[in-house]
């Protein structure tokens, strides 16, 4: 429940108008009373007893106040001080302020709307109203009226109804910049907007029992509401927020040309004020003590005029000033100066200076000015700061004016001045030289005027003046120098040379005129208009200026003119060029590869630069460099070329560029473009047989044409049908394939080709194949040999498959031995003593028989050891390198090479043979053997020899000399001590039994040979 003071101050609905006179009675009574209305709020009708003054201002605002149960208009001025507005107002409510500073009320007992001119003058705007409670106007002096629960619209005085959907309670209109018309719907709790086309539609709901409504120079709206206390700000998208609390029942907003908002509240008897960025919250009160204020509007008064001075004269004083710097969003209409002592006045009517006369010779005085933007008393600024003490003073001769302007002329020099003071002025001379006088003719009073011609345009003279009247000659103002001056002569448009939407002009400065040329303007509609040409210093003595935003391919025609302080010259003759720049970009290049070539397709330039397109260029480095191309015309518009001379397999990044009377154009994007052919013929063809199968080995071709190679293709049919195998890498670079499905036994001749996205290259050379697996040899046997097994088979039987090769495989152990496809025979090494069998396969083109049965069992003898060494060159070495001496018991650790893998050496100190020690070759026929010498052997030279047999079981013999130091003992020999005599007959024994093995092999031989 809200507690109101006044008759009108809470929600009161619209049917409280119907018994409007009583309740002007009731106002003037101090009496209680308390009514439960229909929207539930409790109501208290105070008395109506005017309240005591009103305390506070605005600085800078006149605030106008309608105080409805005293019926008043109450104007509180900026910085201060309370008038009475108008009279003869019954109850008024909301009060606007137009554009021409007139405020218009809604004086709803008396039924009108009246208007107070901002000279005070009051007459009534519009009648026949019921009890009007909302008034405004837009910019077109249309008049909109709100009453009961109509909304009215007055145009010449002839009043319409602004129909409403849903009916309408006008509490409040606001007009904004645009003449939109927004309404406070009281009762229906939202706002209308009528546009100024005349179409109305909800704004804004929401807001509890709307009241004030104002909208600000960018539209957006502001409300108040009366149950709310609150002021809603709402946005030109139809935002709404709470732009201020704590204001209570408040009926008035205003809104002033700074934005700042104002608010009265009939709950407070107060005024408000918000500013443009009013941060939220409760706003503050400006003004207190207020007789239930309702409506209300503001003007922006303007600040006080500045630099007030004076000019004594006789009885009376000249004062000029500056004026307000701003109006208040109003023309300054009157300025009043006013002196002190003696408050003498003069006014004007927006002119700076006036004269204050009715002074009193000899007395000092200052001057102050107010200025007003509203033609009266109201709207007045405050005082501006005080001019300097100036004291009025008897007729003597005329005192020096208080300023002197010159101004250059043609041939003359025209003057501008303040009278001089004085008074009883008979004339004004001027001088010129410094010396000589003659009389001035003037005209004008505040200031004068006047003209000294017949002078020379370019010559600078010191003007000097001064009054004369019956008391002599004046003192004079002055020299201020001046220097005669005419407009510049035509310059000589010399040439108009075209660019990129520019042309550049050269032309001859003309005559100054007298006065320096100050820039230079041109004109390419003939000299109707004319724009600046700013231009540098050209080669002999010409200005150069270039146009821009022109159109290319348009030709313009220029004439120019200079200019200098005096005015514009005359205008030169006329060139004419045509703007031209490259053309435009090229786009949608297509490139597509051939053999050492590239097939283009491109869309010529949208634009060709004002200047036909001559010819295309073409760069396959990416714009590094650029040839001509031929072009010829494609499909839908395009252009077609081929560039030829390429590399096939080199990726060019290849541009196009058009060329045009200008130049080459901007080049099209990048397109990369790789020349391709099919590939070469692979080479170095082989084929191993396989089981069905053949592996096919090959080269790839020197040459894949340019584009990767896919894959390749086999045919076995002369190169009638190709099929595609994959292959996989191989030895040397290679490529390896398996063709599969073949019979064994037919031969094949296999040829490859490699294939590229171009298509397929020619065919390799052919290679012949039989496929197949080889059988197992057969009759295989071995007989035991020195260090070494000799094999023997027979071929076996022919299954169509060609024999490449054959390998023996001891075992056990890992000795094999291998022959060619028309032998049969080979050796194998082996270690002495042990007992081996062999198996033998045999090879055919990759394919591999099963291994044949195995032979019989042989083992190897042990190399003999002869009583002196065997005469050989291969040395042997040890692991520290090659030596020659040695020391008893030393141990050396032998090396050998060239023995059959596998097979047992035998290493022998000389002189007497002693055997150090037994070895066994490994698979590449080296051995390695520690050995001791022997602690007893005698000084001198030794050998050692290791023997053996080589990989074809030929006896294989290694030696290693050495010194023994010491001393022979007396019963000591020069030869190997008799100890080892019965080793080396075992060896001896070894040897002939060796021996008669290999006899009798070679006889078996010779028997197996006469049988095959």
């Amino acid at each position: 429940m809200h507690a109101i003071h006044t008759a009108h101050s809470s929600h009161t609905p619209p049917g409280r108008r119907r018994v409007a006179a009583a309740w002007a009675a009731c106002r003037r009574v101090a009496a209680v009373v308390v009514l439960t209305l229909a929207t539930g709020a409790l109501v208290s009708w105070g008395s109506a007893t005017p309240a005591a003054a009103a305390t506070g201002s605005d600085p800078n605002t006149d605030l106008y106040i309608v105080g409805q149960y005293n019926s008043t208009l109450l104007r509180i001025a900026a910085g201060g001080g309370e008038t009475n507005v108008g009279s003869g107002l019954s109850d008024p409510y909301q009060l606007t302020r137009a554009s021409d500073g007139s405020l218009y009320i809604a004086d709803a007992g008396n039924n009108r709307i009246v208007r107070i001119a901002a000279d005070g003058t009051q007459t009534t705007a519009v009648t026949g109203l019921s009890y009007p409670n909302a008034v405004n106007i837009d910019s077109n002096g249309t008049i909109y009226v709100g009453q009961g629960n109509q909304l009215l619209k007055v145009v010449n005085g002839v009043q319409s109804t602004i129909t409403v959907s849903g009916g309408v309670t006008p509490y409040g209109i606001a007009v904004d910049p645009s003449d939109n018309v927004f309404v406070s719907d009281y009762t229906r709790n939202r706002i209308i907007k009528v546009t100024s086309g005349g179409v109305v539609s909800v704004y804004a709901t929401g807001i509890a029992f709307p009241t004030g409504i104002v909208a600000d120079s960018n539209g957006v709206v502001y409300v108040t509401s009366a149950t709310a206390y609150s002021v809603y700000r709402i946005a030109t998208d139809g935002t709404k927020t709470t732009f201020a609390t704590g204001i209570q029942y408040s009926w008035g907003l205003a809104i002033d040309g700074g934005g700042n908002l104002f608010a009265s509240s009939n709950g407070s008897s107060s005024v408000y004020k918000m500013a443009p960025d009013f941060p939220g919250g409760n706003a503050s009160a400006i003004v207190t003590g207020l007789n239930s204020p309702i409506g209300l509007a503001v003007s922006t008064v303007p600040p006080a005029p500045t630099v007030v001075t004076g000019v004594a004269g006789d009885t009376k004083v000249a004062v000029s000033w500056t004026g307000s710097a701003t109006h208040g969003g109003k023309p300054i209409t009157n300025y009043t100066v006013t002196s002190n002592p003696g408050n003498h006045t003069c006014s004007t009517s927006g002119a700076t200076t006036c004269e204050v006369t009715g002074l009193t010779n000899g007395q000092a005085y200052t001057f102050t000015v107010t200025g007003t933007n509203n033609g009266g008393a109201t709207g007045r600024s405050a005082n501006s700061a005080p001019s300097a003490q100036v004291t009025p003073a008897a007729p003597g001769p005329p005192t020096a004016p208080a300023s002197l302007t010159v101004t250059p002329a043609n041939g003359a020099l025209d003057l501008s001045f303040p009278p001089a003071g004085g008074g009883g002025i008979i004339r004004y001379e001027v001088s010129v030289d410094g010396g000589t006088w003659t009389t001035l003719t003037t005209a004008g009073t505040n200031p004068l005027t006047g003209t000294v011609s017949s002078l020379t345009n370019g010559t600078t003279y010191g003007i000097r003046v001064r009054a004369v009247n019956a008391n002599g000659d004046g003192a004079a103002v002055g020299p201020i120098n001046g220097t005669p001056r005419t407009v510049p002569g035509a310059p000589t448009l010399q040439t108009a040379n075209p660019g990129d939407t520019t042309a550049e002009l050269v032309l001859t400065p003309p005559s100054t005129g007298g006065s320096p040329i100050t820039g230079y303007q041109y004109s390419t509609d003939s000299g109707s208009t004319w724009h600046t040409l700013t231009t540098s210093a050209g080669t002999g003595g010409t200005r150069v200026g270039t146009v821009s935003s022109l159109t290319n391919g348009t030709p313009y025609t220029f004439v120019v003119r200079a200019v200098n302080a005096a005015g514009n010259g005359g205008a030169s003759g006329g060139q004419t060029v045509t703007p031209a720049t490259t053309p435009g970009q090229p786009t949608q290049l297509g490139v597509v590869r051939g053999d050492s070539s590239l097939d283009l397709t491109f869309t010529p330039p949208g634009n060709n630069g004002g200047n036909a397109i001559t010819s295309y260029q073409v760069s396959t480095d990416n714009g590094a460099t650029w040839s001509t191309v031929t072009t010829a015309a494609g499909n839908g518009g395009t252009r077609t070329a081929t560039v030829t001379g390429l590399t096939n397999g080199t990726t060019y990044q290849v541009r196009v560029r058009a060329v045009n009377g200008v130049g080459a154009g901007t080049a099209s994007a990048a397109e990369p473009g790789t020349p391709s052919t099919v590939p070469g013929a692979p080479t170095g063809v082989s084929a191993a047989a396989g089981n069905n199968t053949a592996e096919v080995t090959f080269t790839p071709p020197a040459s894949d044409g340019g584009a990767t190679i896919a894959g390749y293709e086999f045919s076995t049919d002369g190169g009638t049908t190709w099929a595609t195998s994959a292959t996989t890498a191989g030895a040397g670079g290679t490529r390896v394939a398996t063709l599969t499905n073949l019979m064994n036994g037919v031969s094949y001749e296999v040829r490859v080709r490699a294939v590229n996205t171009r298509g397929n290259g020619p065919a390799s050379a052919p290679a012949s194949v039989v496929p197949g697996t080889p059988l197992p040899p057969e009759e295989v046997a071995i007989f035991g040999q020195t260090s070494s097994l000799a094999v023997t088979w027979s071929a076996p039987h022919d299954n169509g498959v060609p024999i490449t090769g054959y390998t023996a495989y001891a075992s056990p152990g890992l000795a094999t031995c291998t022959a060619d496809g028309d032998e049969h025979d080979c050796v194998l090494g082996g270690v002495a003593g042990t007992s081996y069998t062999v198996t033998v396969v045999a090879h055919a083109s990759g394919m591999n028989s099963v291994p044949s049965a195995a032979s019989n069992a042989a083992i190897p003898t042990a190399p003999a050891v002869p009583t002196t060494p065997p005469e050989t060159t291969l040395l042997l070495t040890t692991e520290d390198g090659d030596i020659s001496t040695a020391e008893p018991g030393q141990e050396i650790v032998v090396l050998g090479e060239g023995f059959a893998p596998y097979s047992t050496v035998s290493i022998t100190l000389y002189s007497a043979p002693v055997v150090l020690g037994n070895a066994v070759a490994n698979g590449s026929g080296s051995f390695r053997k520690a050995v001791i010498v022997p602690t007893s052997l005698a000084a001198g030279v030794h050998t050692i020899i290791a023997s053996g047999v080589d990989p074809d079981g030929n006896p294989h013999s290694m030696k290693l000399v050495v010194t023994v130091a010491g001393a022979a003992t007396a019963d000591e020999l020069p030869v190997t001590s008799t100890r080892y005599v019965g080793e080396l007959v075992a060896v001896g024994a070894g040897w002939l039994l060796a021996g008669l093995g290999l006899y009798a092999a070679a006889g078996w031989l010779r028997r197996r040979s006469a049988l095959d």
